[in-house]
């Protein structure tokens, strides 16, 4: 029998919200296996040259970035075309990008609901559906989306938040239904606690200690935890893996979530 390739040599990904935390290290970690980049960022690419420079030192390979706001569709269009001229085509798409803030359900207004929703649910939409018409016309390709325990977990202060990881997680399935006819595989990932740069105020005020205690794996994540998962699911050895999200989070998912954000921690 023989084994299903697990490197990334020569594959074409597209990484969304790659500027920081998860995306990042997603880019950095393709980039050392040798995988041709299209690298997504929401700030200017001036500001991102230390992460560009590092990845073009660790592969050699082709990199692309482009500034693009995933919510809108202009954007997104013209961000796609450019990868696929660019890199020849596309076999994955990693739709990272998304944003979380703190609200009372009560106190939520309208515009960050839709900022919320737009970005983690609409703007992985219209990525997928992008990535999809360009793979439809190669042998495939694999889309992945980066959701959250949130999916399934309430937390409170973040409605707006898990509605749109929920969505995301139901949209990752409909969408390895239909588009499978088409070679594509659509995958997920739910992280749990993840030690990020957008996570350090939460870490800090509710406490490493109380965390330890609260995931049954006594630790938090890391960004190593979600690459190794994520090279896992694009690469060949999950070549039988559609429409299952895979939860990346120590067991915390099993115990709860055990803290209230509500007026503790204010990020947006």
């Amino acid at each position: 029998m023989n084994r299903k390739d697990s490197s990334l040599e020569g594959k074409r990904i597209l990484i969304t919200g790659a500027d920081r935390g998860i995306g990042a290290a997603l880019a950095i970690r393709f980039a050392e296996m040798g995988a041709h980049l299209c690298v997504n960022l929401f700030s200017s690419v001036e500001t991102s040259e230390p992460l560009l420079g590092q990845l073009s030192r660790a592969s050699g390979q082709r990199v692309l970035a482009v500034q693009a706001d995933v919510r809108d569709p202009t954007q997104i269009d013209v961000m796609f075309e450019s990868a696929a001229e660019k890199l020849e085509g596309l076999d994955a798409l990693v739709n990272n990008a998304g944003v979380e803030s703190i609200h009372s359900a009560l106190e939520l207004s309208v515009e960050e609901w839709d900022r919320v929703l737009d970005t983690n649910l609409r703007g992985s939409f219209l990525c997928a559906q992008r990535a999809a018409r360009i793979m439809r016309d190669q042998s495939g390709g694999v889309i992945l989306n980066i959701s959250s325990i949130h999916d399934s977990q309430p937390r409170l202060g973040t409605a707006h938040y898990c509605a749109s990881k929920a969505g995301l997680t139901m949209l990752t399935r409909a969408l390895a239904q239909e588009w499978a006819e088409h070679r594509i595989r659509v995958v997920g990932i739910a992280p749990g606690a993840v030690e990020t740069a957008i996570n350090e105020a939460a870490i800090a005020k509710i406490g490493r200690s109380r965390f330890e205690e609260w995931i049954p794996l006594s630790r938090l994540g890391n960004t190593d935890d979600i690459c190794d998962a994520a090279t896992y699911l694009i690469s060949d050895q999950a070549s039988y893996i559609s429409g299952a999200t895979l939860v990346v989070d120590g067991a915390y998912s099993l115990n709860g979530i055990q803290y209230d954000s509500r007026g503790d921690i204010a990020w947006e």
